[in-house]
């Protein structure tokens, strides 16, 4: 079946269209409920991500107790290989690694 030009562009808007409107965030549950507010999902979305990023507070007295009772440590070799910069050529090593078409990962990367 042969289309014009101007109908396949129009069936890939369409289609287009109709997968950014599934992009955009709706409806959220906050602690009060659901809303559809956009100016309050987008407050949601900003409270999520400043906890998320924010820093927690550390039990100094756990945390000296947990270091204490490490039972593995590094051999020489190994401290070694984690002293300096991180090299071009393990950071390829490494995104080379990662699976395609999931984030992150070394898609678009030349």
């Amino acid at each position: 079946m042969v289309r014009a030009r101007g109908e396949t562009y129009e069936i890939l808007f369409n289609l287009e269209r109709k997968k950014q409107s599934k992009a955009n965030i709706t409806k959220i549950r906050t602690s009060e409920g659901e809303t559809t507010c956009p100016e309050d999902i987008l407050e949601e979305a900003r409270k999520f991500y400043q906890n998320l990023y924010s820093p927690e507070q550390t039990d100094a007295e756990i945390q000296k107790e947990f270091l204490n009772n490490l039972t593995k440590s590094l051999d020489h070799h190994q401290s070694r290989s984690c002293e300096g910069p991180v090299t071009e050529a393990e950071l390829l090593k490494a995104v080379k690694k990662l699976n395609l078409n999931k984030t992150p990962g070394p898609d678009g990367l030349a």
